[in-house]
């Protein structure tokens, strides 16, 4: 009988816990022994993972945000450390979030335990080549999920693999508009405007509200629209009720349920800027995207890393693929009401405009895969076992 082989799976934010989830699920397929622990929430819970801890509540960014939770943050650090100490696993698999991951990789490297990075860090698209070798040093492995990506760590070293992004797996929706509409009894003359206020507290802070009242302006002037907020995480559900009701908002549906459905069914949706936005591109359906920083964090940042944001024209990563504009979205100042609404009319109304952009953006599913990348993940983990 083999012996049972442990990976230790760390995600500190929503989205981690999302690819998290799925990675665990094909790794059992592979070994059914697998014992998983680490960090996550409440859908790597759901999968049998043994969690330390859980910070997706607290994860930011920004110049500014990441101190008021610095003394959780190192809490939960030194115990995910002694935890490695403790546990000495066979595998370290650290998702997204390298701030908090690359002391880890360094006591796993220390340790002798093997590291494989999934979602690496995004040194290609915002670091040098000097963090991107950094990365592959303390790696046995680095999955790269976008093909400029691969390029870039494939430069620098040899254990850079190429799979493809997940989401080509993930974003699927399994429900018609017919049974969608009847399950959440929307009149069926009416277009869904879907609101994704993003899966951070300052994300359910800054941009959402934002997103809100550019949707209470668009169903002022045009009729017919049935608004369908989404929740991320039962950490937001209340914020994220309580800002729309301040609002004045009526006649909203908030949904918890497979958000790939909602996207599918949906005319057009406002977001706060993220992966949300390669979701809406794989499902073909157009959003308008928004982020929003604290003034003096947005100064700092521009203060900061200035050259940085002159070389990264776009936020939206469909637009960082694309290298051009086919999907609208505004960063800090120019995140308006008014600015949303005025590129929202055109996209309900304009069935040539409508097609066109759905077009542009499905173009992008190209660009990130064959279906099949969480396999192909799952194998490169597991080989490295």
């Amino acid at each position: 009988m083999n012996a049972i082989r442990t990976i230790m799976i760390s995600a500190g934010e929503v989205s981690g816990d999302v690819h998290g989830t799925a990675i665990v699920r094909e790794l059992k397929k592979l070994d059914s022994n697998l014992r998983f622990i680490g960090m996550g929430s409440h859908r790597m819970a759901a999968e049998g993972v043994r969690l330390y801890a859980d910070i997706s509540s607290i994860n930011s960014v920004g110049a500014l945000e990441p101190i008021q939770h610095l003394p959780r943050f190192l809490k939960t650090l030194r115990m995910m450390k002694r935890a490695m100490e403790e546990e000495k696993p066979d595998l370290f698999l650290p998702i997204d979030s390298q701030g908090f991951h690359k002391p880890l990789m360094k006591l796993a490297k220390r340790l002798g335990i093997p590291t494989v990075y999934y979602i690496a860090p995004q040194e290609w698209l915002w670091g040098t080549k000097k963090k991107g070798e950094e990365v592959l040093r303390m790696c046995s492995k680095v999955l790269c999920i976008f093909e400029k990506e691969y390029q870039f760590y494939n430069q620098l070293g040899d254990n850079a693999v190429y799979i493809g992004h997940p989401t080509v797996d993930l974003a699927t929706s399994s429900m018609s508009k017919k049974d969608f509409y009847k399950r959440f009894k929307i009149d069926a003359k009416n277009n869904i405007l879907a609101i994704f206020p993003g899966s951070r507290a300052q994300e359910i802070k800054h941009t959402y509200p934002v997103l809100i009242k550019a949707a209470k302006k668009l169903q002022q002037k045009l009729k017919g629209l049935q608004l369908v907020i989404s929740i991320s995480s039962p950490w937001f559900e209340g914020e994220v009720i309580r800002r729309a009701e301040s609002e004045g908002m009526e006649n909203v549906i908030f949904y918890k349920e497979n958000p790939y459905d909602l996207i599918a069914n949906s005319m057009l949706s406002f977001v706060s800027s993220g992966t949300i936005t390669l979701e809406h591109a794989v499902l073909g359906t157009p959003c308008i995207a928004c982020y929003r920083f604290p003034a003096l964090s947005y100064w700092v940042i521009r203060q900061v890393i200035e050259k940085k944001f002159k070389k990264i024209k776009y936020i939206a990563m469909p637009n960082i693929i694309a290298g051009k504009m086919i999907m609208p979205e505004f960063l800090q100042d120019n995140a308006t009401p008014e600015n949303i609404v005025h590129e929202a009319i055109p996209l309900i109304t304009d069935p040539e405009y409508q097609k066109k952009m759905k077009t542009e953006i499905m173009a992008i599913q190209s660009q990130l895969g064959k279906a099949g990348v969480i396999k192909r993940a799952a194998s490169e983990i597991f080989d490295t076992l």
